[in-house]
């Protein structure tokens, strides 16, 4: 490939692979980023109702009056079976929505460590379904809303998990 041809692949067919890259593991991301807010929110990480979530690049100490950095690097060691069951011990998630996000960890991995590197469509869905229990429990885990909401929320969260599971174990 000439050079003229390399930088507009670079410019215009590269951020569209990316993108589509990103999108293939949105569900999971998602809820990998959910949970992570979570427990940043759950031990105080942030000191204002902004949740953030940094990148290896990024200049942190620019966000030091919104963010404990110590915390931060504290809770962003831990991986996601850890988070998870931090969440599950401190009881801000319910026995199924805990048993739900580990069976789709435990799906994912066993596709990206094991023979078939690829998720289907049905395996995209569960963790776009996997990401709406547990955006449900971040909305709910918000300090602003009234408790009675705040557990109808965690409530129907649970529930929705406990159907999940059903179909897919």
């Amino acid at each position: 490939m000439d050079e003229k041809c390399f930088q507009k692949y670079l410019q215009l067919i590269e951020p569209g692979i990316q993108n589509m890259i990103r999108n293939y593991f949105g569900g999971w991301s998602s809820i990998e980023s959910s949970i992570t807010q979570i427990i940043m929110r759950e031990n105080k990480v942030y000191k204002t109702h902004t949740s953030i979530i940094f990148d290896k690049n990024d200049d942190r100490t620019k966000f030091s009056d919104l963010v404990d950095l110590e915390k931060y690097k504290k809770f962003e060691k831990f991986n996601f079976k850890k988070k998870l069951d931090i969440l599950f011990e401190n009881k801000i998630i319910g026995t199924n929505t805990h048993q739900l996000l580990d069976h789709l960890r435990l799906k994912r991995n066993s596709k990206i460590h094991g023979t078939e590197a690829y998720f289907t469509d049905e395996d995209r869905e569960w963790f776009e379904i996997g990401y709406s229990v547990i955006h449900t429990i971040y909305f709910a885990s918000s300090d602003k809303l009234d408790p009675v909401i705040k557990n109808r929320m965690c409530e129907s969260a649970e529930n929705t998990a406990a159907l999940i599971l059903k179909k897919i174990t």
